[in-house]
């Protein structure tokens, strides 16, 4: 049988995770704001779309410190632009 490719899915990333990216710089998830709406039921383990757009994960490297919302950091994972280590 084949191998086929598997569709990269919503990954909820945590403080302590690395992450590498194309261009192989190294990033490690320091912090995450998690944003809990009052609208619905979700989870951590299954946030909605609000959750995924207001929760804030701080990333770390060599260059420095960066923000990126939860919903931007899963957009990059699931075009292949970053990858888990």
């Amino acid at each position: 049988m084949p191998l086929t490719m598997q569709q990269t899915t919503f990954k909820n990333f945590i403080p302590g995770d690395y992450i590498k990216s194309k261009k192989g710089e190294i990033f490690q998830v320091k912090e995450r704001l998690t944003y809990f709406c009052k609208k619905c039921e979700c989870k951590a383990f299954n946030p909605c779309e609000e959750m995924k757009r207001m929760t804030t994960l701080i990333l770390e490297s060599q260059r420095g410190t960066w923000e990126m919302t939860l919903e931007m950091l899963n957009d990059k994972y699931s075009q292949g632009e970053i990858n888990l280590l």
